[in-house]
């Protein structure tokens, strides 16, 4: 049993670790996505075709306004972590490293947010970006399972969602997240963690729990602005769309060798939308996922429009 476990240590740290793999599984995952563009190309134009223009626009703000609140929790970690900045600063650091998802490896981020900061302590900002990432993760599925507990129980959704919240706020404003992170940095490193403990001040549960929420409810509105742009769904089908939008995300970031989720948020998708019974067909679904992803890379590309002053100019962040 014990040669097993190590074995399995091994091949996945290994696997982790590997460019050759992780660019190939970008790849594949990319041609998927290319493949699911043209099986149901009919589906996606007509979608498009229909689309409001308006609504459309509108998500696409939502999202970018979204990806800047990420710099909320980002702040509240980077001050555990004792970097301390204000939160304009951290969401602009937020919206400059959107592009670096893209590329193979998780540290470009943390590589060019310490670059923009000034400072040296890229381990540090690296476990700030952990950190924010599993918070997000937490914080979205909770939202995701309230939408599909709305449908069974108002008060029962409205309880699981303060629940939820407030667990995830005081686990944070504690710094374990922090202290995970760090761990699963090390096991990923295959070896004891000489990165920076988080040593600097506590941020309040009120503060984690008001930023968590506040960015779930602008990222969640994105996705539901885009399905009414796009859809005739009616109030009950874009909860449980929107949910399995959210659920399938947090399964994509799960999958670490795949950058960006490329290929694993659209099955997911789809997978999820099937098995809780979302009236659509599976054209439907296929352009839907692929919209999303379309709509993600817009906002990136009108994003990426902040990396390049930003580090020309950094007094752009300040």
């Amino acid at each position: 049993m014990q040669l097993a476990y190590t074995f399995a240590t091994d091949a996945l740290r290994w696997l982790l670790q590997s460019r050759g793999v992780r660019s190939v599984l970008g790849v594949t995952a990319g041609a998927l996505i290319l493949w699911l563009a043209w099986r149901y190309r009919s589906g996606l134009h007509a979608l498009i075709l229909n689309a409001s223009p308006l609504l459309l626009l509108l998500s696409i703000a939502l999202g970018i306004l979204a990806n800047y609140l990420t710099g909320l929790p980002f702040r509240l970690f980077l001050a555990q972590h004792g970097i301390s900045i204000r939160f304009r600063r951290a969401g602009w650091l937020q919206l400059a490293a959107q592009v670096t998802k893209y590329i193979p490896g998780k540290v470009w981020s943390a590589v060019l947010q310490a670059q923009l900061i000034g400072t040296h302590r890229i381990g540090g900002t690296l476990l700030a970006g952990m950190d924010a990432s599993i918070f997000l993760m937490l914080t979205l599925s909770g939202l995701g399972v309230a939408l599909l507990l709305v449908h069974l129980t108002f008060f029962g959704a409205i309880l699981w969602l303060v629940t939820w919240f407030a667990g995830v706020a005081l686990i944070s404003s504690k710094a374990l997240l922090a202290r995970l992170a760090n761990t699963l940095s090390a096991t990923r490193a295959g070896e004891a963690s000489t990165l920076e403990p988080a040593a600097g001040p506590r941020s309040s549960a009120m503060s984690f729990a008001a930023g968590g929420l506040l960015h779930a409810v602008v990222h969640t509105a994105s996705i539901v602005t885009l399905l009414m742009a796009t859809t005739d769904f009616d109030a009950q089908s874009l909860s449980i769309a929107a949910a399995s939008v959210l659920l399938a995300w947090v399964i994509g970031n799960l999958a670490v060798v795949v950058p960006t989720g490329l290929g694993v948020r659209e099955v997911t998708f789809i997978g999820l939308s099937q098995a809780l019974a979302l009236p659509a067909e599976i054209e439907t679904l296929a352009a839907v996922s692929i919209l999303i992803r379309l709509a993600q890379l817009v906002q990136d590309v009108i994003t990426a429009g902040v990396v390049v002053p930003a580090i020309v100019r950094p007094r752009a962040l300040e």
